[in-house]
């Protein structure tokens, strides 16, 4: 956290560290940055960095990288209530897909940051829109009996869901969506068979058909995320990245909001688009923004290099590194990490992270040494055939 704090107390700003400091950071990490920056200086890193960097997409996206991970959430949600006309885009992917403990530590999060229910987020919508988010924020996960469900209730919720938008009378999606938000995936599996075997149109055909605008993308995205998750979120970012017009502010809520699992991602991109997502978010943005974007999925997938291109296969060793007497965590340190003769500059971490050892004369211990160990990656070079 000293690293970012000092980037912005430079002559304008130190965009590289911060770069480097919070784009290479994971979900847990920045939780800690957050609340380390708060004990120290105790100002808010994200207030810091809002003084230092404007309002444009990069220093929203920095912003939103110096909040822990659910309080960001909590602010893209608040965001898209602001965005006249496209809130519901920016809004289904964050709320719709997520297991109950997700709902219930962003709701948490909400009304700690915002006073307010996020509930009441779901219910300023309308239409089906409406019910499809009011449905995924209550709605608990329900517990079935593998002899019952795998035998009778798939062919019954199918019929229910036929039947609710043949009539379409008063409320008629409730029964879908609290079918398709309750399910388990292996039950929702079954269901989708049943509706193609019984009514020739699966749930995603009937999600299309039956639905409009932004309830049908939503329920669409909320169904592949039971059935298919990776596959959901790369075509998510493939439209995002497509447009004529880019949404900066829905791309970076994406790459943060599922940085824990976008290496499977990008795998499924790569498969379904023939292009990595690195090379997709390179073509469509630029600047410091690109770069931190870029760093973020690089952290993720550990394979881009800076300019979006798949780098050469990588392993990670790891170098003891002896903290001197007088430092402390923060603390910037030149250190030969390989035998090029180079040194690197290395952040000291936090003291949870370092170890200790001693060297013993006769049993009693004469002097104690502190060093942590720093991870390098090394190209794997390619063996040539003789």
């Amino acid at each position: 956290c000293r690293t970012a704090h000092d980037a912005c107390l430079t002559y304008g700003v130190d965009e590289g560290a911060l770069i480097e400091t919070l784009g290479s950071a994971s979900p847990e990490q920045r939780t800690e940055i957050s609340a380390r920056h708060r004990e120290l200086y105790r100002t808010e890193l994200k207030t810091t960095i809002k003084r230092k960097c404007p309002g444009n997409d990069f220093g929203r996206a920095l912003q939103l990288l110096a909040l822990p991970p659910s309080v960001a959430e909590a602010k893209l949600v608040k965001m898209a209530l602001g965005r006249m006309g496209v809130a519901g885009n920016q809004l289904y992917p964050i709320l719709c897909g997520r297991t109950r403990a997700d709902i219930r530590e962003l709701k948490r999060a909400y009304l700690e940051t915002y006073n307010r229910e996020l509930d009441a987020v779901a219910h300023s919508m309308k239409g089906d829109f409406r019910t499809l988010l009011t449905t995924c924020l209550e709605v608990e996960d329900e517990a079935f009996d593998d002899g019952l469900y795998k035998r009778q209730k798939p062919e019954h919720d199918a019929e229910d869901i036929f039947v609710a938008f043949k009539g379409k009378r008063g409320n008629y999606a409730q029964v879908p969506f609290n079918i398709l938000c309750a399910s388990p995936r292996a039950h929702l599996e079954a269901v989708n068979s049943a509706c193609t075997r019984k009514y020739g149109m699966s749930l995603r055909e009937t999600f299309d058909k039956k639905l409009s605008g932004t309830a049908r993308r939503a329920a669409i995205f909320a169904l592949d995320m039971k059935l298919a998750p990776h596959d959901a979120i790369a075509q998510l970012i493939r439209g995002i990245c497509s447009g004529i017009h880019i949404d900066s502010l829905l791309l970076t809520s994406c790459l943060i909001r599922y940085q824990p699992i976008m290496g499977d991602v990008s795998k499924v991109y790569q498969e379904l688009f023939d292009q990595s997502i690195g090379e997709a978010v390179a073509s469509r943005t630029k600047g410091s923004f690109r770069k931190l974007l870029l760093r973020l999925l690089n952290a993720s997938t550990a394979g881009w290099a800076s300019d979006g291109s798949r780098q050469q296969p990588q392993y990670i060793r790891s170098v003891r590194v002896n903290i001197p007497p007088w430092a402390e965590p923060g603390d910037r340190l030149n250190v030969y990490l390989g035998d090029d003769k180079k040194t690197s500059v290395v952040v000291i971490p936090d003291r949870h992270q370092w170890h200790r050892d001693a060297e013993n004369n006769g049993g009693a211990a004469q002097r104690t040494t502190r060093f942590f160990l720093h991870p390098v990656a090394e190209v794997i070079m390619s063996v040539q055939a003789i």
